[in-house]
């Protein structure tokens, strides 16, 4: 097992994790995450066969943003974090996101 120096110690992240969530998606998009300035993480997945489609800050629109395939996966961390709001869309049919969001 490996000892870390205080030092180590004192940079490392904590963060607060809120309940995990999930939500179903269709065609008409929807704010999955509202605004959150305390948010410092976010984990979302994809667990349906149908591709997603997320706009941060604005509504989503098929086929447009950040697209993820089953089992795909967003991370946000201090070298990718946005405080917006989290809207997802698929082009047709319905999906499930999980997420955790991290404060």
């Amino acid at each position: 097992m490996t000892n870390l120096s205080n030092a180590a110690k004192s940079s490392w992240l904590v963060l607060d994790g809120q309940t995990p969530g999930s939500a179903s998606i269709t065609n008409a998009a929807s704010e999955v995450l509202p605004r959150n300035p305390q948010r410092r993480g976010l984990i979302l997945t994809n667990r349906s066969a149908t591709e997603i489609f997320i706009a941060i800050g604005e509504t989503a629109q098929a086929s447009k943003g950040i697209v993820l395939g089953l089992n795909g996966s967003l991370v946000m961390n201090a070298d990718f974090l946005s405080t917006e709001a989290i809207s997802i869309v698929t082009a047709s049919g319905a999906s499930t996101v999980t997420y955790q969001e991290f404060h």
